[in-house]
């Protein structure tokens, strides 16, 4: 976002003016540094002029971009908040199942024990009947 921020300032600044220097007439014996009757020197400046509302169009497609960007990063918080929110709802439905699941083992074991004694006492009353 900060660098949408950015942009969206400087995309309002005039351009950049230009600068361009250039020598002519440069003879074999011209020594560089050393002022010559016969070397012609040029330098131009130009500064553009934005006509037709360009500037403005410049702006509005960074304004455009940054709109979009914002809206991105909301669509990926929702998407963080919703993960989370189930994440959450998995968790407690987990620990529901684990207190279910120990309180199953727990019968389970006490029905476990209940028919091992049932079958120990079926099989001493089996081993006394067939002792007499």
């Amino acid at each position: 976002m900060r660098r949408h921020r950015q942009a969206w300032r400087l995309s309002g600044r005039p351009v950049n003016p230009a600068l361009d220097v250039r020598t002519e007439n440069w003879a074999p014996g011209t020594t560089p540094g050393i002022a010559s009757p016969l070397l012609d020197v040029f330098a131009t400046v130009v500064q553009t002029i934005e006509l037709g509302g360009k500037r403005s169009r410049r702006r509005n497609v960074v304004a455009a971009d940054r709109d979009v960007a914002t809206a991105g990063v909301r669509v990926v918080e929702r998407q963080i908040a919703l993960e989370t929110a189930r994440t959450y709802v998995q968790a407690l439905r987990a620990r529901g199942q684990l207190e279910t699941l120990s309180a199953n083992r727990d019968g389970f074991t006490t029905l476990i024990d209940t028919a091992r004694r049932r079958a120990e006492e079926a099989n001493l009353a089996k081993s006394r009947f067939l002792a007499t």
